[in-house]
Order: C-alpha cells, then structure tokens, then sequence
C-alpha cells in the first residue's frame, strides 16, 4: 500500500504542468488535428518540437517539483493525518484542502513575490481561483481513483 502511494504521488505530478499550462490545450488539439505547427509565428517540422516549445523540458521539471513538494505532498500528509484520526474526510473536503493549499500560494506568491493582484483590470485575477479551482478537481479525482480508495481504514476501534 505505501509503495502504491509513494509512487502514484510521484507519477501524478506529472501531470501538473499541463493542467497549469490548460490555455496551450486548445493550440495543441487544433495543431494535432491540422497538422500545422506553429506557435507565435513560429513553424516546426514535428509535432514533437511543437510540443517541446510549448512545454519547456526547464519549466516541465520546476513545475514538477513546486506541484509535488508544496501541493500533493501536504495535501497527502493532511488526508494521513485525517485518516488517522477516524475523520470522515469526504471528496468535497479534500477537494476544499486541495484549493486552499493552492490558493494560499497563490495568494502568497501574488503579494509578496510576483505582485499579481495589481493587473488592469482587476476581473483578471479571477481565473486564479478558476485555475485553483480546475488543478483541485483534477488531482483530488485522480487521488482518489488511484490511491485513496485502496487504502485500508486506519481508525482504531473505540474500547467500550
């Protein structure tokens, strides 16, 4: 069981950059199905080099990392320690764990680091929570496809 967690957490993330990058989505189907590759003027011989540009190997890897080391971990050491404690912990509450954690960043991020919040006009900001909202759903439905629902009950019997 730990093994299957360990490694479904590991895998997962791999996904994150995508499910971050969901504008370049559209681009991507429309190439496939056109068969033209280009991006910002841009043409390239393989739909392989198409992708390359778009998903950087760098910004892959970075993205990797921060979605694994500061979102699924915690969100994992928060659903083991509710486990644990015989909590009822439903899909709608990990999903709620999931977008606070990725709120929280945001937020962080946005006043103190990358001063996102001071964009013209201000509706803007709002595919933030979209995006918080779209990378919760997505990863708390693939953790409980592929991990939760596999693990044992951990709650320990009351003694009467």
């Amino acid at each position: 069981m730990t093994l299957r967690k360990i490694t479904l957490n590991l895998l997962l993330p791999l996904l994150s950059p995508i499910v971050l990058h969901v504008g370049a989505l559209q681009g991507v189907f429309k190439a496939l199905i056109s068969g033209k590759f280009e991006t910002n003027g841009q043409r390239f011989a393989s739909f392989y080099e198409y992708l390359t540009s778009i998903y950087d190997y760098g910004v892959f890897f970075l993205l990797y990392f921060v979605c694994l080391i500061f979102l699924l971990l915690p969100f994992q050491l928060i659903k083991d320690h509710e486990r644990k404690a015989g909590r009822n912990y439903t899909f709608y509450r990990k999903f709620l764990t999931l977008f606070v954690l990725f709120m929280f960043y945001i937020v962080m991020l946005g006043c103190f680091v990358l001063n996102l919040f001071v964009i013209d006009p201000w509706y803007v900001n709002l595919l933030y929570p979209c995006l918080a909202a779209l990378f919760s759903v997505v990863f708390t439905s693939l953790t409980y496809f592929f991990i939760d629902r596999y693990e044992q009950d951990y709650t320990i019997p009351k003694k009467a």
